[in-house]
């Protein structure tokens, strides 16, 4: 089991492009790189008119799927508290 999947709980998310897929299934996802590291981004999808809800990484991240992996934990840390998890 590789390391994404430990943290994530996920046995099904295996690498980079299996987090990129679960992240999209809850809003826009963008991964870029920066002068200092990866950077992760998640637009999420609402419900309610004229909200946004975003979820970030740091920008310092040493690979993408370090990046898309810190994003997607406050992803669900995040619906956890607001309870919609």
């Amino acid at each position: 089991m590789s390391t994404v999947a430990k943290i994530d709980r996920n046995p099904a998310i295996q690498d980079l492009a299996d987090l990129l897929e679960e992240s999209t299934r809850y809003g826009k996802i963008r991964i870029y790189r920066m002068d200092d590291g990866w950077h992760c981004c998640i637009s999420m999808n609402t419900n309610s008119t004229g909200t946004t809800f975003e979820v970030k990484s740091q920008f310092d991240h040493a690979t993408a799927t370090e990046a898309a992996q810190c994003c997607l934990q406050r992803m669900h840390a995040a619906l956890r508290t607001l309870g919609a998890a």
